[in-house]
């Protein structure tokens, strides 16, 4: 990740872009004086540069006769240097005076020719990552192929193998150590609600979780994404989801730890509701996931301690044909649940990249219902084909511009009767007797 502009020698001048910030620690989660602030610096050239008579914008500091910075090595310079080291077991040279601004404001480098070789400003403000505002992380240089002066080059840090907590918060930083930070690409779409448990299981209430999948290209930052509907959490915590991987939370951060699963907690004030509606936002205000599950809308429900799974991410989930009740158990040695929480779906389903319709559904009925023999479907909108699924999802017939559609082979139960029209489609459900 910290790769940075290439240094170019003319002579015995030293350029600038030799050097850049790579890291900063504007706001620690500290009360009063942040003496947890930091700046990093880091060398992308071939050669060692010697810092001595160089200086800092936005913070007041000269380096005195240092070792020279190696190629691919760090430096960092520090309001507190004892309070670094003994947060971080990370050696830092403390500047004289100022303090970086909770606002945001211009740092820089300066050379021994007086030069500003390196300028940027940070802010605290969105698109900026908001959370590095008190919230515990830094802000990581993400790609040095992007400009440091934007929002989108910056992201909150990951390096999470500092266990120090302060305020309630985690303090999250890598001064002087690769950045992992993720690119912050504001038009995010490639992730998908993959399971929800909100039955909980009789042997614990209040256990309910979601899954979140992330079947694009991109690592995926949750810090600037929010969810809306039965669940209100404003911004999702600072966690980095990889492609191809599961991120879980749920009511209670520990509610899986006896079956080896972790999950992030979402608050006591959440709870998702026997009818689930959520909604999730990515950091540019759009919304990835709307997902209305209803039994009036062809959902099955769920017995408590079993999880619904979305067979396909890549499909409408707001198609009850591409969700189906887990059947795969896992379990503590006492306890049961069906699902596969941060793990592959087990389902496979036949989905459909087709659009349900509301003005459609509502001029669409079926009767009788229930039935013993046929069903009558009836719209004012021309039928193209009808598919019948049972419960699991498997197709049991379909018929071709056809009304009447004769049932009385299929076993007793529950079913839904897709009935497509053009482009579009509505789901009715029917009971076989």
């Amino acid at each position: 990740m910290k790769k940075i502009l290439t240094l170019l020698f003319i002579g015995c001048y030293t350029l600038s872009n030799a050097q850049i910030i790579t890291e900063i620690m504007y706001n620690p989660p500290e009360d009063g004086v942040d003496s947890l602030e930091y700046l990093e610096i880091y060398n992308d050239t071939d050669l060692a540069i010697d810092f001595t008579g160089y200086s800092m914008l936005g913070v007041s500091y000269t380096f005195d006769t240092i070792p020279d910075l190696a190629p691919d090595e760090y430096l960092v310079v520090c309001k507190d240097s004892v309070a670094l080291f003994n947060n971080f077991g990370v050696s830092a040279y403390q500047w004289n005076t100022g303090a970086l601004s909770n606002t945001g404001e211009q740092v820089g480098i300066i050379n021994t020719l007086g030069d500003t070789i390196f300028k940027m400003v940070y802010s605290s403000e969105t698109p900026w990552p908001i959370n590095a505002n008190g919230g515990g992380a830094s802000i990581e240089l993400c790609d040095i192929n992007k400009d440091p002066d934007e929002a989108t080059s910056w992201n909150l840090s990951q390096g999470f193998s500092i266990n120090v907590i302060l305020n309630n918060r985690r303090l999250v930083g890598s001064p002087s150590l690769p950045n992992d930070a993720a690119c912050q690409i504001r038009d995010y779409r490639d992730i998908a609600i993959t399971e929800i448990l909100y039955e909980s299981p009789a042997w614990d209430t209040d256990l309910q979780y979601l899954e979140l999948y992330n079947y694009g290209e991109e690592t995926i930052n949750l810090s600037n994404w929010s969810f809306g509907g039965d669940i209100n959490l404003p911004n999702l915590p600072n966690s980095q989801i990889s492609p191809g991987a599961y991120y879980l939370i749920g009511s209670n951060p520990i509610g899986l730890l006896d079956f080896g699963i972790a999950m992030t907690g979402w608050g006591s004030i959440n709870e998702i509701s026997l009818d689930p509606v959520l909604i999730l936002i990515n950091p540019n205000g759009d919304t990835i996931v709307s997902l209305d599950i209803d039994e009036d809308r062809g959902f099955q429900n769920p017995d408590p301690g079993q999880a619904l799974e979305l067979c396909d991410p890549e499909m409408d989930n707001n198609t009850s044909l591409n969700w189906v009740i887990s059947d795969n158990d896992i379990t503590d040695g006492t306890d049961i649940l069906s699902g596969t929480p941060g793990m592959n779906n087990t389902c496979s389903m036949i989905g459909t990249s087709s659009t349900s319709n509301i003005e459609i559904d509502n001029a669409t009925s079926i009767y009788p219902n229930p039935t013993y023999s046929d069903i009558n479907i009836i719209s004012t909108y021309d039928i193209d084909y009808i598919e019948i699924y049972d419960q699991m999802g498997r197709m049991m017939t379909k018929a071709i511009a056809l009304s009447i559609i004769n049932v009385e082979n299929l076993p007793t139960g529950s079913y839904y009767a897709k009935i497509y029209f053009g482009e579009h489609y509505a789901i009715k459900v029917f009971v076989k007797m």
